[in-house]
């Protein structure tokens, strides 16, 4: 095996235009858009952009071969996380749940193992406050 591969779940950061559910939820905070949301208890495993920058700088200066997870530590429901983002922003979020009685799906397991030489520094509240930084 001569290559690095790294396998990175869901992160977030400034700029991020994607139709993912952080910068879902923090253009309907700030726009006072009202936003469908299937389960308050998904659970979801999220990671700032600059752990995932760590994370590459770490794979590309070592000489460590293989597959390997780049995930943070913590995994927060749905619900926990459009708090945080309401916590954060100073607004609410008109969220309408779809399917609030349904069993969530497991987040996706560490398929590998973690990146040696490195962990993620960032919580998630302190990305979620640089990403509200960067929009003002």
């Amino acid at each position: 095996m001569l290559f690095r591969s790294l396998y990175l779940y869901n992160n977030f950061g400034p700029g991020d235009t994607r139709d993912k559910v952080v910068p879902l939820i923090v253009r309907a905070c700030k726009q006072g858009e009202s936003l469908s949301l299937r389960s308050p208890d998904a659970l979801i495993n999220l990671m700032y952009v600059g752990d995932v920058v760590a994370a590459v700088n770490r794979a590309i200066g070592s000489n460590v071969l293989g597959r390997y997870s780049v995930a943070s530590k913590d995994v927060v429901s749905i619900r926990t996380l459009v708090s945080m983002v309401e916590e954060v922003f100073g607004r609410t979020v008109a969220v309408k749940w779809t399917d609030p009685d349904g069993v969530p799906e497991p987040p996706i397991p560490n398929l590998y193992p973690p990146l040696p030489g490195w962990s993620p520094t960032w919580t998630l509240e302190q990305g979620l406050r640089e990403l509200r930084d960067s929009l003002q």
